[in-house]
C-alpha cells in the first residue's frame, strides 16, 4: 500500500483511543453529578459505535442522520481511521481528518479540565 496512507493510520489510530478516553472519562466524571452513571455510560457506549459508523457504515444513514454523525466527533474514533485503511479516505481528506480529530481531542481535553476542576470543587468525602 500506500506509505503515506500507513503514516497517516499510524497517526489517526492513537489519536482515536485518545478521543475515545477522553470522551469516556468526560462521561465519568459526570459522576460527581449523579449518583448512578452506569446507565449514562451505556448511552455514551450506544452513541458512540452507532454514530461512529462501528455498527453500521455511516453512508447508509439518512442524510439528517450523516449530518448529525459528522457534526459530533464519534466517527473520528471510528469510521475515519477504518475509512484511511480502506482507502476510502485519501490526499487532503487525510489531513484534513487529522486535524479534526486534533481539535475534538483539544476541545475534550479543555472540557476534562473544566468539569474535574468543577467536580473536585463540589465534592465532599463523608465519614473519617
Amino acid at each position: 500500500g500506500d506509505p503515506l496512507a500507513w503514516l497517516s493510520l499510524a497517526a489517526a489510530l492513537p489519536l482515536s483511543y485518545l478521543l475515545f478516553f477522553l470522551i469516556a472519562y468526560l462521561v465519568g466524571l459526570c459522576a460527581f453529578w449523579l449518583n448512578e452513571a452506569m446507565s449514562l455510560t451505556h448511552l455514551k457506549d450506544l452513541l458512540t459505535m452507532s454514530l461512529g459508523g462501528a455498527m453500521v457504515p455511516i453512508a447508509l444513514f439518512p442524510d439528517w442522520l450523516q449530518n448529525l454523525a459528522g457534526a459530533l466527533p464519534f466517527q473520528y474514533i471510528y469510521a475515519f481511521p477504518v475509512g484511511i485503511y480502506l482507502g476510502r479516505v485519501q490526499g487532503t481528506a487525510i489531513l484534513a481528518g487529522l486535524a479534526i480529530q486534533g481539535m475534538w481531542i483539544a476541545l475534550a481535553y479543555l472540557a476534562y479540565r473544566l468539569l474535574w476542576r468543577a467536580g473536585t470543587r463540589r465534592y465532599a468525602i463523608v465519614g473519617g
